[in-house]
């Protein structure tokens, strides 16, 4: 429905896009803000525009990997004082600050959408913020 055009796809638009600036915002599942900031600010530190869906997705991988994220959620479940989270929260954290929402099309293909610069200006909102 037209209704449902700007909460679900008005993310492709930087005219009806509302930047994440808010670290502790609950879309990012309970994170804490400080490792919500520094996902955002390594994965623009290295961001790159690598159209593999596998290739683009291993950029959250090493940066998850560096802030001590489980690699499943299974690993997370054994020992979660160890973890900030799994992967899958790393990913979903990437994913709020590149939509505003826990919900979209595969992240690659919405980076590919969006642009390298416009890619980099949602990642670094959080930690300017």
């Amino acid at each position: 429905m037209w209704s449902n055009f700007r909460t679900h796809y008005g993310f492709f638009f930087q005219q009806l896009f509302s930047t994440v600036t808010d670290p502790a915002d609950p879309r990012f599942g309970g994170l804490a803000p400080d490792v919500v900031q520094e996902l955002g600010r390594r994965l623009f530190d290295r961001y790159q525009p690598i159209e593999d869906g596998d290739g683009w997705f291993d950029q959250i991988r090493a940066v998850a990997a560096e802030l001590n994220f489980a690699d499943s959620a299974r690993t997370y479940k054994q020992n979660p004082g160890l973890h900030p989270g799994s992967i899958k929260e790393a990913a979903q954290a990437i994913r709020v600050l590149l939509t505003g929402s826990t919900r979209s099309p595969a992240l690659h293909l919405v980076a590919a959408t969006l642009g390298e610069a416009e890619v980099r200006r949602r990642l670094d909102a959080v930690r300017t913020a």
